[in-house]
């Protein structure tokens, strides 16, 4: 269906040019304000578009804008506190892990050169290695787990950020198809087209309905 719609848009914007093609080669005659587009039963086809400006200057989707960069602010603050906290904690990490790596290399010397003044004090040392040992495995398996975390939290974020942002887009893009709505009963339009999203080359500004329409939005918006 969406083909058949696609070919009978075309065909009729092709006939528009043809028939423009032979007014121009055929004379110069004086402007007419009769539309020069007809549909088969010889009744004329009004065609207008619009374009980027209609969500520049809606207010509402001004609004939206705002909250959404507000949120993408304020995500963006949120991962970025928590990944500077764990970028510290890893710092501090590797220090303590470079400090014990010295010190068990150095009870180690001090066993085989017999340096330790007696075996209890070389076993309180030893221990004392063994639970630092211990406590920095569990600190490096922390660190594992919050990065995760931390990474989880990010795409968690973002799908949220997009997930709104979507809907958004769909809240705009209804009340934007509502305005043209009215705009197109109020005025029997046959065809809105849109600058950026169809085929359109070229258009007098006359034609271009964007102003109207987003008069009618804002108007709408602040009832």
């Amino acid at each position: 269906m969406k083909n058949y719609t696609s070919y009978v848009i075309d065909s009729i914007l092709a006939v528009c040019i043809i028939i423009l093609f032979a007014l121009f080669v055929k004379s110069k005659k004086v402007e007419t304000k009769q539309p020069i587009c007809r549909n088969a039963d010889g009744q004329p086809i009004n065609i207008v578009y619009v374009d980027t400006t209609i969500i520049k200057e809606y207010n509402l989707a001004k609004e939206l804008n705002e909250i959404l960069t507000k949120k993408q602010g304020e995500s963006k603050a949120q991962v970025d506190a928590k990944a500077k906290k764990w970028e510290n904690d890893k710092i501090k990490f590797e220090s303590s892990k470079e400090k014990f790596a010295k010190e068990y290399q150095s009870f180690e010397k001090k066993i085989q050169t017999n340096a330790f003044l007696s075996e209890d004090r070389a076993r309180q040392e030893g221990q004392r290695l063994e639970q630092e040992y211990q406590r920095l495995g569990q600190e490096e398996l922390r660190l594992a787990q919050e990065q995760q975390s931390i990474q989880i939290l990010e795409a968690e974020l973002a799908q949220n950020l997009m997930i709104e942002n979507q809907q958004m887009n769909n809240r705009l893009n209804d009340s934007i198809m509502n305005a043209i709505n009215i705009y197109k009963e109020k005025y029997d339009i046959d065809f809105v087209l849109n600058e950026d999203f169809s085929s359109l080359l070229y258009g007098k500004p006359e034609y271009n309905i964007s102003k109207e329409i987003i008069d009618i939005l804002n108007s709408r918006y602040s009832k």
